[in-house]
């Protein structure tokens, strides 16, 4: 007898949650940020996000594709570099997840943390993220980038926020959707716009009611005990990536 398919992976996009989750569907306040907050920001916009962001002792790189963002990250790990990431639905809908994983010389801590959850191995799977954290590189994406030089994120359980704070390079990858005029607006689109979108998507993978902003974080300037250039921001401009 013939095997059932297997059933289609959900779409964990922004288009794929706001259409299969009752929560935002019947939110009137998200539909609202859903207006305001997943606009592709202006080319201007963009450029003026990346100056600030240089201007501030961070490196910004404006690229033409996802494809452009992925090959600029591929350059810029050298072979045998020890990679550490937090989750990104950015980074799976760009194919950044799939060159990493390619690279067989990298030293993968979130493959390797992967494989220990795999196993019920939570300690495993905690240590190899810590050391992910201080990997030679550590790439996420972020929830807001402002005009005005500031990068706003989050997380839940401490995948995204202490890479970021102490990893020795960090690369950024975000699509112009997430390009806000000021701070104010970066902190808005996180806790309006990011977290019910978040909480939705927990709902699918992890069968939770919702996620949480149990860290945050707000960069403001480079360290100036930090070489300059430890945060490498590379917009994309005229694309909308993640959410």
């Amino acid at each position: 007898m013939a095997s059932a398919a297997a059933a289609p992976a959900p779409d964990l996009s922004l288009n794929g949650l706001v259409k299969s989750d009752a929560a935002l569907k019947d939110s009137k306040d998200f539909v609202a940020q859903l207006t305001t907050f997943n606009k592709v920001a202006s080319d201007a916009s963009v450029a003026a996000c990346a100056k600030k962001l240089n201007e501030v002792k961070h490196k910004a790189t404006v690229v033409d594709s996802a494809k452009a963002a992925v090959d600029l990250v591929a350059s810029l790990i050298p072979q045998n570099a020890s990679v550490g990431f937090g989750y990104s639905t950015t980074f799976n809908e760009i194919g950044l997840n799939d060159m990493i994983k390619g690279r067989a010389d990298l030293k993968n801590f979130r493959a390797i943390a992967l494989a220990a959850e795999a196993k019920n191995d939570w300690a495993g799977a905690g240590a190899a993220r810590a050391e992910g954290a201080h990997a030679d590189y550590f790439l996420t994406s972020a929830n807001a980038v402002s005009e005005d030089g500031v990068i706003v994120l989050a997380d839940a359980s401490l995948t995204r926020v202490p890479g970021v704070l102490s990893g020795k390079n960090v690369i950024l990858v975000v699509g112009a959707n997430k390009v806000v005029p000021t701070e104010a607006d970066a902190k808005k689109r996180l806790h309006d716009f990011v977290l019910p979108l978040e909480s939705a998507r927990v709902r699918v993978v992890f069968k939770a009611p919702a996620s949480a902003i149990n860290n945050e974080i707000i960069v403001r300037a480079a360290s100036p005990w930090s070489p300059p250039g430890r945060i490498h921001i590379i917009i994309i401009k005229g694309q909308s990536y993640g959410f």
